[in-house]
């Protein structure tokens, strides 16, 4: 697989903005689609990715978080780990004697 691709967006004349693009890239368990629309309401600029995560469900995620693995799932990987942790206490936990009779 190839590294990922530079590209410049805008006009030429005018000041562009220069984006790597992530498409086909694989973060944990999301692979990027495409691009998403930042939303209105996250005041820092930069790239916004579409993602479909391993259990089938799409998000949209900054570009940013991606790079620095802040975001590498669509939740699913916290309640998975959740999980496992609960297992391994219902394992260990404490049970107590018996009563004598």
């Amino acid at each position: 697989m190839m590294g990922p691709r530079l590209t410049i967006l805008g006009e030429p004349d005018k000041r562009s903005a220069k984006v790597i693009d992530l498409t086909d890239m694989t973060f944990d368990r999301l692979t990027v689609v495409g691009r998403a629309p930042r939303p209105e309401y996250y005041a820092r600029k930069g790239a916004w990715w579409l993602c479909r995560c391993e259990c089938g469900k799409e998000v949209a995620v900054d570009g940013k978080n991606l790079r620095s693995k802040n975001t590498r799932s669509c939740g699913c990987l916290r309640s998975d780990m959740g999980r496992s942790k609960l297992d391994h206490a219902r394992q260990y936990r404490w049970k107590p004697k018996e009563a004598i009779s």
